[in-house]
């Protein structure tokens, strides 16, 4: 579980982010990974590797696992991570989180440059009955067409600082459209803090729409779980009118984070 038990993030610099979070991210998988019959040979179902096992099992001292749980350890070697995420029974989420939390990064990084969204406004029309939207990497919604301001949400309706599609999802009018969007919660919350992670504490709109985010009782208690998610390729949906109709579509997400941009449309479900 996450060491964050409130809405109110640690002020930290960006080898502090680093280290905090690598930290809470080994020390949780540590904590749910199941020990090895070498460890409890009459307790198949025990949970829990202290350090000295986990050291153990990656041929290391106890002295260097926790200087590498804490953040210390320079440079670790992409094989030796791939080792701590089987040693830590880790999943594929939390594998992402390691590679980029393991390794110091330049201070200096560059910002994604923006793709020009007036270029893909054509495609938003093109694709007709379909709601669509473009979104930068924070989910602040830049565009979208008819289709989804007609049958989901239209942004335009939103002050500025409401359009983002992520915060939408735990509103009212999220549960009014989506059917059974609540259990989605813990996949979004946790596709939110890998992205977080991932940026290393340099996004001040990843940090802003955190701050938000944790703000949010739902959303904050999947975060204090510690929760993390990768961004699906689709998902099926049920979109609700305001007529109570309902219709089945598979919401499908492209993610381009080079040019800081997310594009998620709502195709229509085949019929089986």
């Amino acid at each position: 579980m996450s060491e964050i038990l409130t809405a109110e993030l640690p002020a930290l610099d960006a080898e502090e982010f680093r280290m905090h979070y690598l930290t809470d991210l080994l020390r949780g998988a540590r904590a749910r990974a199941r020990v090895p019959r070498q460890f409890a040979p009459t307790d198949q179902d025990a949970v829990g590797l202290t350090q000295e096992q986990a050291a153990r099992l990656l041929a290391l001292s106890e002295r260097h696992y926790r200087e590498f749980e804490h953040g210390r350890l320079a440079q670790p070697s992409p094989a030796f991570l791939e080792q701590v995420v089987d040693v830590l029974q880790m999943g594929p989420a939390e594998r992402v989180a390691l590679l980029r939390l393991a390794v110091r990064r330049s201070p200096h990084l560059p910002s994604p440059r923006r793709a020009d969204v007036s270029e893909l406004r054509p495609m938003l029309s093109a694709l007709g009955e379909a709601p669509a939207l473009i979104s930068d990497t924070a989910w602040n919604m830049l565009a979208w067409n008819r289709a989804l301001a007609e049958r989901v949400q239209d942004p335009a309706l939103l002050p500025q600082e409401r359009r983002n599609a992520m915060l939408w999802m735990f509103s009212p009018a999220a549960r009014a459209r989506i059917l059974g969007v609540d259990a989605e919660f813990a996949s979004l919350v946790g596709q939110a803090r890998l992205t977080y992670l991932a940026a290393g504490g340099h996004s001040s709109v990843l940090q802003e729409l955190v701050d938000r985010l944790l703000t949010v009782p739902q959303a904050l208690r999947h975060w204090n779980d510690g929760a993390l998610a990768l961004q699906p390729i689709s998902r099926p949906r049920v979109l609700t009118s305001s007529r109570n109709a309902t219709g089945r579509v598979r919401t499908l997400y492209t993610v381009m984070p080079d040019q800081g941009l997310r594009v998620t449309v709502f195709a229509p479900e085949p019929a089986a």
